[in-house]
């Protein structure tokens, strides 16, 4: 996720970044591993900056800019390989 940047899908759903716009299965070296969409509001039901500053929205970008990402693509040992969900 870049700073200062988010997407919208074409529903209007609203998500940190691309990845996250459609849940789908990708590969880390041979094992699948799944990515669930996340959204953090809707166009239509809430502006762009109301989305922005949600407190909800705040915390992930707080806790993503700390997390500690283990290199996947060299040992992907870490308790997320097959899915994403604790990380949003």
């Amino acid at each position: 996720m870049e700073k200062g940047t988010l997407s919208i899908r074409w529903d209007g759903q609203v998500s940190p970044c691309l990845p996250l716009l459609h849940t789908h299965d990708g590969y880390l070296h041979d094992r699948v591993r799944r990515s669930h969409a996340y959204f953090v509001g809707q166009i239509g039901e809430r502006s762009l900056p109301e989305l922005w500053h949600d407190p909800a929205y705040l915390a992930l970008r707080e806790r993503l800019a700390v997390f500690d990402y283990s290199p996947c693509v060299d040992c992907n040992c870490c308790d997320l390989p097959e899915e994403n969900e604790k990380i949003v």
